[in-house]
């Protein structure tokens, strides 16, 4: 569609002096039809509707009774198994202190051990020293002693000669 045929088709449909901004406007309260007023209700059907009404309300209030109970129970159950959580998560707090410490002593006791080998080990390779040392001063005194006598034993053989 053109311009021009666009043009002329809005002119067709508006009255002239009306402004494009009056065509969007909303319409005010005053503009908007009221709906007519209900039909007049006789006494039997007032009284049906009054009835089902009052059971309806019964019922509302049974179901908010209802739903109350249902709170109160789900509130109590979350209580006990908040309780409960609580309780198992201490006791498992303890169980862990409990099974750390018994690490914590048995890793000491062996610990313990071990320095007593080492302290015993170490003890023992002193000792072996020790004696290597003396075993070694033993036998560089007699290798000496060894040397004379055979120092000794060429001079007499020299001499018997």
């Amino acid at each position: 569609m053109t311009k021009q045929e666009l043009q002329k088709e809005l002119k067709e449909k508006i009255k002239e002096g009306v402004k494009p901004s009056h065509l969007k406007r909303s319409k005010s309260l005053g503009d908007i039809p009221t709906p007519p007023p209900a039909p007049p209700l006789n006494n039997s059907e007032l009284s049906a509707y009054q009835a089902e009404n009052t059971d309806l309300k019964k019922k509302i209030s049974q179901l908010e009774d209802q739903i109350l109970a249902l709170r109160l129970s789900k509130i109590k159950e979350f209580g006990e198994y908040y309780e409960k959580k609580t309780e198992l998560e201490s006791e498992l707090a303890k169980l862990l202190a409990k099974e750390f410490a018994t690490l914590k002593e048995k890793i000491i006791k062996k610990l313990a051990t071990n320095q007593q080998i080492i302290t015993q080990t170490n003890t023992k390779l002193q000792e072996s020293q020790r004696k290597l040392e003396l075993s070694l001063k033993e036998n560089t005194a007699n290798e000496q002693v060894l040397e004379q006598l055979l120092k000794e034993f060429q001079e007499l053989s020299e001499k018997l000669e």
